[in-house]
C-alpha cells in the first residue's frame, strides 16, 4: 500500500477556498450596488445557457466558484476542506487539477443540457469528489475515509430532499448536477482503478470529449434550439430559424427568447410582404399587411407612416 503523503499545508485547498470566498465577496458587493441580474452572473463567469452555447464555454467551469447564498457557500467550503485536502495528500497536483476540471465541466454540462441552466456553486463537484473517493477506496486503502457511509447516506438524503423541494416547492436546487456528481464521480473512481495508464487516460479523454460535444449539439435543450435559431436568424434564413424557435417553445413553452424572436420574424415577414405589394401598387393588399403589423405592434412607426402614403 502506498503511503499517504504528509503535506503540512494543503495549498490547493487554500487557493480554491480563497477564490470561492473572493467570488462571493465580489458578487455580494456588486449585487448591493447594481442588483442581482443575469448580466451580473455573466460578468462573474456564470453566463446564461444561450451565452454558453454562443461560445462562452468557460462558464461551465467558472460557475462552480460563484455562490449567491452564504449557507451554500459555507457548506461547499466545508466539503472542499474535507475532500480536496483529503485528495491533495494522495494525488499529484496535476491529477487533482484534471479531476476538478472534469468534475466542474461535466456536472455543469449535464445540468445545462437538462435544464437550460448551468447553475452555480461547488455542490456537484463535492458530490463528484466524494463518490470518487468512495469507489477508489474499494481497492486503494489510502482512500478509505472515516465516516464515509454516514456521509454517503447524508448526501443521498440531501439529494432526495433537494429533488422534492425542486419538484413540488419550486426551489432551484441543481439536482441534476448533484446526481451527475454521484454517477460521474463513481465512474471516474472506477476508471482510476484500471491498471493500464494508456487505457485509463484514453477512456477519461473520450468521456470528457463526449460531454464537451453536448455544448455543440443538444437538440433536447430549449435554449440550444434558440441558439441555433439566432444563428440562422442572423444569416436571414428565417424559415429554418422559425423551426428552431418553434422547437424551443415545444420543449419549454415559457421560453421568452424563442417567443420574442418568433415575433420579430413575423414582423419582418409582414413588413417585407407589405412593402412588396406597396411597390407593386397593390394598395389594398399592402394595407392589409400594414394593419397586420399594427395588430402585433400598435406603435410601429414605419407601418403607420406607410399607411399614410397609401392613396
Amino acid at each position: 500500500m502506498k503511503e499517504v503523503k504528509k503535506y503540512p499545508v494543503p495549498w490547493l485547498t487554500i487557493t480554491l477556498s480563497l477564490i470561492t470566498i473572493g467570488m462571493y465577496s465580489v458578487f455580494f458587493w456588486l449585487s448591493e450596488d447594481q442588483g442581482i441580474t443575469s448580466a451580473l452572473y455573466t460578468q462573474l463567469g456564470s453566463p446564461t445557457a444561450i451565452e454558453i452555447y454562443d461560445g462562452q464555454y468557460w462558464g461551465v467551469v467558472l460557475n462552480s466558484f460563484l455562490h449567491n447564498r452564504p449557507d451554500i457557500l459555507i457548506a461547499n467550503l466545508v466539503g472542499i476542506w474535507i475532500l480536496t485536502a483529503f485528495i491533495e495528500r494522495r494525488l499529484r497536483v496535476a491529477s487533482i487539477f484534471f479531476l476538478g476540471l472534469f468534475a466542474s465541466a461535466t456536472t455543469s454540462i449535464v445540468q445545462l443540457t437538462l435544464t437550460d441552466n448551468a447553475g452555480i456553486g461547488l455542490t456537484g463537484v463535492n458530490f463528484f469528489l466524494f463518490f470518487f473517493v468512495i469507489v477508489k477506496g474499494l481497492k486503494d486503502d489510502r482512500f478509505k475515509m472515516n465516516g464515509r457511509y454516514i456521509i454517503m447516506l447524508l448526501i443521498l438524503l440531501f439529494t432526495g430532499w433537494s429533488w422534492y423541494k425542486s419538484r413540488f416547492d419550486g426551489w432551484n436546487m441543481a439536482v441534476e448536477s448533484m446526481i451527475a456528481g454521484v454517477l460521474l464521480g463513481s465512474f471516474m473512481g472506477l476508471l482510476s482503478l484500471i491498471r493500464y495508464r494508456a487505457v485509463k487516460l484514453s477512456l477519461m479523454t473520450l468521456t470528457l470529449a463526449g460531454f464537451t460535444s453536448l455544448l455543440f449539439y443538444s437538440p433536447w435543450s430549449s435554449d440550444w434550439n434558440v441558439h441555433k435559431g439566432v444563428e440562422l436568424h442572423a444569416a436571414q434564413n428565417l424559415k429554418e430559424a422559425k423551426k428552431y424557435y418553434q422547437k424551443a417553445i415545444e420543449l419549454n413553452p415559457e421560453n421568452k427568447n424563442a417567443r420574442v424572436n418568433l415575433y420579430l420574424i413575423r414582423l419582418d415577414e409582414l413588413s417585407s410582404t407589405a412593402f412588396y405589394w406597396h411597390s407593386k401598387e397593390e394598395y389594398l393588399k399592402a394595407r392589409f399587411y400594414y394593419e397586420e403589423i399594427l395588430k402585433l405592434d400598435p406603435e410601429n412607426t414605419w407601418a403607420k407612416s406607410q399607411i399614410r402614403k397609401l392613396p
